[in-house]
C-alpha cells in the first residue's frame, strides 16, 4: 500500500522532534524541511543522518540572520519558494512560529497549490496590549484562512486558537518522546554507576531538575526549597546558562546540591533513572518536554503551575504536586511529603509508569495518522 506523502516544515532539529518524526515515518512517506540547522543559544548535538525520512535544510537570508540577534526564531529563505513549488506532498504541516516569513510564505503558496494544510502550534499567549493583540490577530490570518486542521499541544492551546476565531478541526498532539530511551534496562550500567558515584547518589533520595540556568526556569526557587529543608536528599540540576554564578553563590557550601552542567539528549535517561523525584519551577513553559521525560522514567513530579505539560498531565496528589512557581514553601513541603511518605512516592511513580505509553511518540503518531487520513477523505 502506498504511503501518504507528508511534508513537515519546522524551525530547527530538536531532540523531541526526532522521536516524533521517526514514529511518523512508520505511517508516512515523510519529508522534513528545517528552516535552519540551529538557532542562537541552542546547544543540542543532533544527528540527522540515516533517518528513515528525507531532510532539507534552508539557509536564512542576511537580513533574517541580522533580525535573529533580537528574535532567534525568525527565519526567511528565498529557496523556500522553489521548494514549495516542487513539493509533491499530499498533506503539508507547518510548525514553529506562525508569524515568521517562512511559515506565512509556505502556507500561502501551499494554499494556492490547493494542498491540504495543517498548522502545528503551541498555546497562544496573551500579548499584553490591545495593539499587540491586533498584530497577533493579523499575523494569524494566513493560518486561519488556509489551514484545514490544527495540531496543538494541549487543551489550553486549543482554546487559545479558538479564542482568535479558528474554526478548523483541532487535534491535541502534545510534544512527545520515544519513551523506550528511558527504560533502565536499555542503559549502560557502567556509565550509570559512574554518574551515580560522581554525585554520591547511593543512599539518599535524589531530586532532579532539568532546564537552562536562566531566570525563567527559576532554579533558584528549587535551590532555596532544598536549602530550607533538613531532609536527607540530594539535588542534581542539569542545564547551563547565565545564572550559573548566581546559583553557585546561592548553593554555597550545601553539598547536597549539584550543578551538573549541560547534558546531551542521549545522556538524559541516565540522570532521570538516577532520580527518585523530578522538580521543575519554571515561571513559564508553553509545554515543557522535561515533564514527558520524567513520566517516561516513572518519576513523581513536583512542578510549577505555569508549565503547560503539568496542567495537561499532572493530577495534584495522584502523580505529583503542582505549586505556584515562586512559592519556595510549597515546593519544600511537597518535597518533604514525598520524602517522608514512601508509600505516596511509590504510588505516584506507579501512576506515571502506567500512564507513560499514552505520552509516547508512537501513540501520537498514530493519532496524527488517523486525523490526516480523515482530512484527505474530505
Amino acid at each position: 500500500m502506498t504511503k501518504i506523502r507528508l511534508s513537515f516544515y519546522t524551525n530547527i532539529p530538536t531532540p523531541y522532534q526526532q522521536d516524533f518524526f521517526e514514529a511518523l515515518s512508520v505511517y508516512f512517506d515523510l519529508t522534513v524541511v528545517y528552516y535552519a540547522k540551529t538557532e542562537i543559544d541552542r546547544q543540542w548535538s543532533i544527528k540527522t543522518e540515516n533517518r528513515p525520512y528525507q531532510i532539507h535544510y534552508l539557509t536564512d537570508t542576511i537580513v533574517a540572520r541580522w533580525i535573529q540577534k533580537r528574535l532567534k526564531d525568525y527565519h526567511y529563505s528565498w529557496s523556500i519558494i522553489r521548494l514549495l513549488a516542487r513539493d509533491k506532498a499530499d498533506y503539508v504541516i507547518f510548525s514553529g512560529a506562525y508569524w515568521i516569513p517562512n511559515t506565512m510564505t509556505g502556507i500561502i503558496i501551499s494554499k494556492i497549490r490547493k494542498k491540504t494544510i495543517a498548522f502545528f502550534g503551541e498555546r497562544l499567549t496573551d500579548p499584553g496590549s490591545p495593539f499587540k493583540k491586533y498584530l497577533k490577530k493579523m499575523s494569524l490570518i494566513p493560518a486561519k484562512w488556509a489551514c484545514q486542521h490544527l495540531f496543538v499541544g494541549g487543551k489550553e492551546a486549543a482554546q487559545s486558537y479558538q479564542s482568535y476565531g479558528f474554526t478548523s478541526s483541532i487535534s491535541i498532539i502534545p510534544y512527545n518522546i520515544d519513551i523506550t530511551r528511558f527504560n533502565k534496562s536499555n542503559l549502560n550500567q557502567e556509565k550509570f554507576n559512574k554518574i551515580q558515584t560522581r554525585y554520591k547518589l547511593t543512599s539518599q533520595l535524589v531530586l532532579l531538575s532539568s532546564g537552562s540556568l536562566i531566570k525563567r526556569k527559576n532554579m533558584a526557587t528549587l535551590i532555596k526549597a532544598v536549602k530550607d529543608s533538613n531532609t536527607a536528599i540530594s539535588f542534581v540540576i542539569i542545564g547551563e546558562g547565565d545564572e550559573r554564578r548566581y546559583l553557585e553563590e546561592l548553593i554555597g557550601n550545601d553539598e547536597r546540591i549539584h550543578l551538573a552542567g549541560f547534558v546531551q539528549a542521549s545522556e538524559l535517561p541516565y540522570y532521570y533513572n538516577l532520580a527518585d523525584v523530578f522538580v521543575f519551577a519554571s515561571r513559564y513553559d508553553g509545554w515543557g518536554v522535561v515533564i514527558n521525560e520524567a513520566i517516561a522514567a516513572g518519576l513523581p513530579i513536583i512542578s510549577s503551575e505555569n508549565v503547560g505539560a503539568a496542567r495537561e498531565w499532572l493530577i495534584n496528589g495522584i502523580n505529583g504536586f503542582v505549586c505556584p512557581p515562586n512559592d519556595t514553601k510549597a515546593f519544600r513541603q511537597s518535597i518533604e511529603k514525598l520524602v517522608n511518605t514512601p508509600d505516596l512516592l511509590e504510588s505516584q511513580a506507579a501512576y506515571n509508569r502506567s500512564f507513560r505509553d499514552k505520552t509516547s511518540s508512537t501513540h501520537y503518531a498514530g493519532l496524527m495518522y488517523e486525523a490526516i487520513k480523515q482530512d484527505l477523505r474530505g
